[in-house]
């Protein structure tokens, strides 16, 4: 584990000199465990970034946690509840998308679009629980737009070629809910500076560390 001071100041950054950083962003890439399925993936989306610009200035790897390690297991789904801070309006528009996906398979709608989208968060919540995590801080002018633009819209089956989303998984709303699981689009970015402020202290900050 490292130990870093109260608030965020990754490695990378503390040895540059003075106007190196000035226009630089920091944001948060995370691996999702279907990012580590397929020998070789992680690598790609990777080197993608790398050769967008986007320098790694902090990283933890998490390994996979077993239940029977009550305390580790406790403290990332903690972690990952914090993380996934979203609001009712969140709630309410991925709740409409299952029961849509509902619809259209001639499935029962049994439940309010806040009540379903609250079953999309926990079901996220459980999929990255199931395997392996990188989270990865990532410097470079105007590294949210950037790294945002990379990864991809949501649904990787409607995620613009040539996307993290769209080039490693076709992943859809439909399949998902079908198998009733979350959907596995391979990488999290943060997508505002409000975001990124606030994973950058939820993951790096103060006894933070894996």
């Amino acid at each position: 584990m490292n130990d870093h001071s109260s608030g965020f100041r990754p490695r990378g950054l503390r040895n540059r000199k003075p106007g190196d950083a000035a226009l630089e962003e920091v944001t948060i890439g995370i691996y999702k465990p279907d990012a580590f399925l397929t020998e070789g993936v992680s690598k790609e989306i990777a080197a993608i970034i790398k050769n967008a610009g986007l320098e790694i200035v902090d990283c933890q790897n998490i390994k996979k946690i077993s239940p029977c390690d009550e305390q580790d297991f406790e403290r990332l789904k903690y972690l990952l509840k914090a993380h996934y801070r979203k609001d009712d309006g969140w709630r309410v528009r991925m709740g409409q998308e299952m029961i849509n996906c509902r619809l259209r398979a001639n499935k029962p709608v049994e439940q309010t679009a806040l009540q379903y989208g609250q079953l999309v968060l926990d079901r996220t919540i459980e999929y990255m629980m199931s395997g392996r995590l990188r989270v990865v801080a990532y410097a470079g002018v105007k590294a949210i737009e950037k790294l945002y633009a990379l990864t991809g819209s949501h649904e990787p089956l409607t995620a613009a070629p040539g996307t993290i989303r769209r080039i490693f998984s076709s992943d859809s709303y439909e399949l998902a809910e079908a198998e009733n699981r979350a959907i596995r689009n391979l990488f999290h970015c943060s997508d505002s500076p409000e975001e990124s402020a606030y994973e950058k202290d939820l993951w790096f900050g103060t006894n933070n560390y894996w």
